[in-house]
């Protein structure tokens, strides 16, 4: 019986760095082909922040792994928090299923609202410990993110973040 390939549309090559959202931001260490169950599948090797966390991922299967932003869009990103945000929801539990949901979906910019909404809720009363948390990792994979695309140092970026986030309070009143 011949083996069966599933379709594979690789769009990341080996040494890629990529975001897989609820992990953060990784290199693509190999690309390897496994046999499971008479299927020939590809997977991506993906190793996390210098961490020993890897993991192997489907090429095929609609995952969420994109990109690292491009270095020309920092600016935007950067931009994109100093502005007056739009009014940030009251009810928490509402608040931390949007943040959860803008996480999941993994686009930069989601990630960045989250971080700014957050920080902006944080001036007006304090976060609840799962949002604390939700606030930390979202804005720790921006950093992140924003560090390998720009070459800069995590601290460097964290402190880039941390002063347009400050600048952003007086724009409040």
């Amino acid at each position: 019986m011949p083996k069966k390939t599933a379709e594979t549309t690789n769009k990341f090559k080996k040494g890629d760095s990529v975001v897989y959202p609820c992990h953060g931001v990784g290199k693509i260490i190999n690309i390897e082909k496994k046999n499971i169950s008479g299927t020939i599948t590809e997977y991506y090797h993906i190793q996390f922040g210098g961490s020993d966390l890897c993991m192997q991922i489907p090429v095929t299967g609609g995952l969420r792994l994109r990109p690292v932003i491009k270095e020309k869009d920092i600016k935007n990103c950067l931009a994109f928090i100093k502005e007056k945000p739009k009014d940030v929801q009251d009810d928490w539990k509402k608040r931390f299923e949007s943040n959860s949901v803008k996480i999941k979906d993994g686009s930069f910019t989601s990630i960045a609202m989250v971080v700014k909404e957050l920080f902006i809720r944080n001036s007006i009363k304090a976060l609840s410990a799962m949002e604390r948390r939700q606030y930390e990792n979202a804005f720790n994979l921006l950093a992140e993110e924003i560090s390998i695309s720009g070459n800069f140092s995590p601290d460097e970026v964290k402190n880039i973040l941390s002063s347009s986030l400050d600048n952003l309070l007086p724009k409040l009143n």
